[in-house]
């Protein structure tokens, strides 16, 4: 039992310095506590100070609404008249849609007759480039009647003077 009571005794005596050890703690603990309330205080006192703040400012903006309100029914007046501007030009694109639509009707017949004129245009190419051909064949018959001429006229003045020796033998 002896050893009982010295167990207690030693494990009371662990206790007392846990305990020991926990009123340190508690006693610098409590200037923390101390701090922190000031602080809180003074975050508290912060708030206060911004919250008139905020209530001031709301009074600017409730003032502010009520320029904006009138601001606003201008821009509601100047809307209504923006939107029948706007109906006006709607109308006029459509009656341009309607002139667009007549012109691109137009420009397909157009483009029609474009066509026909460009299948002329191709068969008439066809007709130069025959041309063409045949000028350079009469080219060629001209070339060959131009070597035949210069033959020709060799004979010619061969004929020219026998003619004017037959003349001086009938004279």
């Amino acid at each position: 039992m002896l050893n009982d009571v010295l167990a207690l005794v030693e494990f009371n005596s662990e206790v007392l310095i846990d305990v020991d050890i926990l009123s340190k703690s508690m006693s610098s603990i409590d200037p923390l506590i101390g701090t922190i309330t000031i602080s809180l205080s003074e975050a508290l006192n912060d708030v206060d100070a911004l919250s008139e703040s905020l209530t001031d400012v709301l009074n600017d903006v409730d003032a502010l609404s009520e320029s904006d309100t009138d601001v606003l029914s201008d821009v509601l007046a100047d809307s209504e008249s923006l939107n029948d501007v706007l109906s006006d030009v709607l109308a006029d694109s459509e009656s341009l849609t309607d002139v667009l639509n007549d012109v691109l009707a137009d420009s397909e017949s157009d483009t029609d007759v474009l066509n026909d004129v460009l299948a002329l245009s191709e068969s008439d190419t066809d007709v130069l480039n025959d041309v063409l051909a045949d000028s350079e064949s009469l080219t060629d018959v001209l070339n060959d009647v131009d070597a035949l001429s210069e033959s020709d006229t060799d004979v010619l003045n061969d004929v020219l003077a026998d003619s004017e020796s037959l003349t001086d033998v009938l004279k």
